[in-house]
């Protein structure tokens, strides 16, 4: 009996974890819904590419719920992911980055650093990311070429040129990895 009782205990842990679990899923579910409701009303989502929209309306906005409800005592942004989707949004508009290449090279590192820790919050391995993420550095793509333009203007000879053109892809698609 005393076997019986333990083994009825240890199922009915087992099945109140589960439903926690349940409960959780769903309240991070809602959550994101709202978030990616808040997204689609930002009028800089509007020029935006799908493959941005498709990220910010779902992984991203399961990793801000998921960041709110495991710290809510750290208000709507506690580890500054909703801060990633302006970033994310300029990041990608070239007609601006192009204008401000520097602070694109600013923002990127701490955005990416964001966008990894998000996702890997979600058990979202590298593999899983990747297309996401190749998509990411061809819309940044513009921003490089005009970099390698300038060093050219600049006066470097061509082949250091072509040096830094390999070296700034390698930099990028190094963040970005």
């Amino acid at each position: 009996k005393a076997q019986w009782a333990g083994d009825d205990q240890a199922e009915e842990q087992r099945k109140q974890r589960q439903l926690e679990a349940l409960n959780h899923a769903e309240r991070r579910q809602e959550l994101a819904d709202q978030i990616a409701w808040e997204i689609s009303l930002r009028p800089d989502v509007f020029t935006a590419p799908g493959i941005v929209l498709d990220f910010l309306y779902g992984p991203w906005s399961l990793a801000i719920a998921s960041a709110q409800l495991q710290h809510p005592q750290g208000g709507p942004d506690p580890l500054g992911y909703r801060k990633v989707i302006g970033q994310l949004l300029w990041s990608t508009h070239s007609q601006v980055t192009l204008r401000q290449p520097g602070q694109l090279f600013q923002i990127v590192p701490g955005m990416l650093m964001s966008l990894r820790q998000g996702l890997e919050g979600l058990g979202r391995s590298p593999e899983d990311t990747q297309t996401f993420f190749d998509a990411l550095l061809k819309l940044h793509e513009p921003v490089l070429k005009l970099r390698r333009m300038r060093a050219r203007v600049d006066g470097h000879a061509s082949a250091p040129a072509q040096e830094a053109t390999a070296e700034d892809k390698q930099a990028l698609e190094a963040l970005l990895k």
